[in-house]
């Protein structure tokens, strides 16, 4: 693992940024049968004051009787942010991102997944 301190330094200094990259999210473990090991094309909006992402699907999914095109990626390893996008991928609890405010609310969770640029 490339030290985050270091990827930070070097991403900053040349520029990069995963906002407004495009993305492939490979759910890998949810509650939701229909949607386990499938892949979703989306895009980065933005990322968060503590280090999300908020992220705009090219279509809907599925879940908990919503469709949702917007879901909030949160990486699920202490140290990894999305400035790993650049080296390779990251594995990320994806939120329904109505409900960024209240993380740890149980309806909030719709799967594990990993995500990389596309």
């Amino acid at each position: 693992m490339v030290p985050i301190f270091i990827l930070r330094f070097f991403t900053s200094i040349i520029g990069w940024s995963a906002a407004g990259r495009r993305v492939l999210v490979r759910i890998e473990d949810t509650y939701e049968e229909a949607l386990k090991d499938r892949q979703f094309r989306g895009r980065v909006v933005r990322l968060t004051s503590n280090g999300n992402a908020l992220i705009l699907l090219e279509n809907p999914i599925k879940a908990k009787g919503k469709d949702l095109r917007n879901i909030l990626a949160v990486p699920r390893h202490h140290g990894y942010d999305f400035n790993h996008l650049w080296w390779g991928s990251i594995a990320v609890n994806l939120i329904n991102s109505v409900e960024m405010d209240d993380l740890k609310k149980p309806d909030a969770w719709i799967a594990i997944a990993s995500i990389k640029i596309n």
